[in-house]
């Protein structure tokens, strides 16, 4: 209303004002304008970043701001294949990648970037005091030689299938060495935002770079901010307090028919190469190799597709689940009285209370996951109560997400309901190899650690198809964690949102929100 009222007199001044007055008022309209189209926009989380420092990002909201405020040599395009980003021009050489930076990059505090950065980043990287989560993944690095202030060649050590993958890590400012080796440090980035203003476990505003080498970002800030309870986003989306949210499976069967909310708010799916799995610590010698099937073959992981996503996901029988690598392996078959069986050849026997007990001692494990997740919590509720049906009694613990994270890390736990979100490559050391930095279970197997490598080292497609065969095969018969099921994921998006481009698939490197900078506010709100 405020926008036609005012269009209206400046339009009447301007057809019957000087040619001076036309002009100033002109540049009024313009300026009106622009205050009145919405300049931030605004995504809820559940949790604040755990760190700001890119390279040490491993949860997906430090991923997701890392994507908007720093950039790779290489990164991700909206169909999840590996592109230039810093980099002008490359090439494969033998055992080595020559590189040249684009002209007239700048970090957020105005200085050139140059292939100091890079040398910087990638020793920093290597430095194993710096305790770089992925240092397993840039092995193959040798080491970076520099050419001149633009151009360096990168030395492998050894063959790497997915190089250009690993080399989409975030390059690091040189001229700040001291700060980028702390996880906390507010750092300038090369990418579409810069820091603005942080508050730590509440919210941050990143502000447009406008000298971005990609191009002027549409929206001037972006702001995160935490609600760790997911049933909000909906309130907080129809109230205008946020701007993108993502929407609880069991939420968004009611909201469909909600005609003031559809009235305001888009729902976008959206995949990620992730899912959701239940954990066994293998150091709890109680949970081995036949527990593990025992409680396998308990879990109805159809009745939990039906009841918590309503069907919105997939069954996966393989630790793998990125196409065209996975194999599906054969299921483990919802059946309490296979379970029984299992249990009761290794020598246990039903008690007065109905539980499973041996010496003297009931068969009973803890299980642990991060209350913010409705989806979570409900799930190890089915869990608890069809493992106390074929008599192993169950406790579950809800952490608060960061305390989550630390128990995982730790090996705090029996059992743990979590995710994995991973590389687009099926590349997965990290998960599964013995000195894996994210093998939660603490599963260790010498010939599976051979495979990996071997994997890893395997340049030619269809022979690296067969070694991850078998790496499914050995992992769906030891399961160190159970696959429960791929989650679809849903987006409420403000309608006052232009959604320009978004990737297909979201994996460990991008989020829904990759290219904010891309997006628009609707000039007609």
């Amino acid at each position: 209303m405020m926008k036609r009222f005012t269009g209206f007199f400046i339009f009447r001044a301007l057809k019957n004002g000087s040619f001076w007055k036309r002009r100033s008022l002109f540049f009024l309209f313009f300026i009106l304008c622009k205050i009145l189209i919405p300049q931030e926009i605004i995504e809820s989380f559940r949790s604040f970043p755990v760190t700001l420092n890119p390279l040490l990002a491993t949860d997906e909201v430090s991923i997701s701001i890392a994507d908007k405020v720093f950039s790779g040599l290489f990164t991700l395009d909206r169909n999840g294949n590996v592109v230039p980003d810093l980099i002008e021009e490359w090439r494969e050489e033998k055992n080595s990648i020559f590189i040249k930076l684009r002209d007239k990059i700048f970090w957020h505090d105005g200085r050139s970037l140059t292939t100091d950065d890079l040398v910087f980043t990638i020793n920093l990287m290597k430095d194993p005091s710096f305790e770089y989560p992925y240092l397993a993944d840039i092995e193959f690095i040798k080491e970076i030689v520099k050419i001149d202030s633009k151009k360096a060649k990168i030395i492998f050590s050894r063959k790497f299938a997915p190089f250009l993958l690993y080399l989409t890590f975030k390059i690091l400012p040189s001229h700040m060495k001291d700060a980028c080796k702390k996880a906390d440090s507010i750092l300038p980035g090369t990418g579409p935002y810069k820091f603005k203003e942080v508050k730590y476990n509440q919210y941050l505003i990143l502000e447009r770079f406008e000298k971005y080498f990609r191009g002027f970002p549409e929206i001037k800030f972006y702001k995160l901010v935490v609600n760790p309870d997911p049933l909000m986003n909906p309130l907080k989306l129809l109230k205008e307090e946020v701007h993108v949210g993502e929407i609880e499976h069991e939420v968004y069967r009611s909201l469909i028919k909600d005609k003031e909310f559809n009235s305001k708010v888009s729902f976008i799916p959206y995949k990620k190469n992730s899912y959701t799995y239940l954990a066994f610590n293998l150091r709890n010698s109680l949970l081995n190799k036949e527990m593990r099937k025992g409680i396998a073959h308990a879990i109805p992981r159809d009745k939990i597709l039906k009841n918590l996503l309503s069907g919105a996901g997939e069954i996966v029988n393989s630790h793998i689940i990125v196409k065209p690598w996975r194999v599906d392996c054969s299921e483990y078959k919802y059946s309490p009285e296979i379970s029984k069986k299992i249990i009761r050849n290794l020598g246990w026997n039903k008690g007065k209370k109905g539980f499973f007990e041996k010496d003297g001692k009931v068969l009973k494990f803890v299980l642990v996951t991060n209350g913010e997740s409705i989806l979570r919590r409900y799930c190890a509720q089915i869990i608890k109560d069809e493992l106390e049906k074929i008599g192993i009694e169950i406790e579950i613990k809800l952490l608060e997400y960061l305390s989550f994270r630390s128990a995982l890390k730790n090996g705090n736990f029996d059992l743990a309901i979590s995710g994995y979100l991973m590389d687009l490559d099926p590349n997965v050391w990290d998960l599964f190899s013995s000195k894996g930095v994210l093998n939660y279970a603490r599963f260790s197997n010498p010939y599976l650690d051979e495979l990996l490598i071997k994997g890893k080292e395997t340049l030619d497609i269809s022979e690296r198809k067969k070694i991850y065969k078998e790496v499914q095969e050995i992992l769906w018969d030891e399961i160190p964690i159970f696959p429960l099921f791929v989650p679809y994921y849903i987006m409420g998006v403000s309608k006052k949102i232009e959604v320009t481009e978004k990737p297909e698939i979201v994996g460990s490197t991008n989020s829904f929100s990759s290219f904010v900078w891309k997006w628009k506010f609707k000039s007609k709100t």
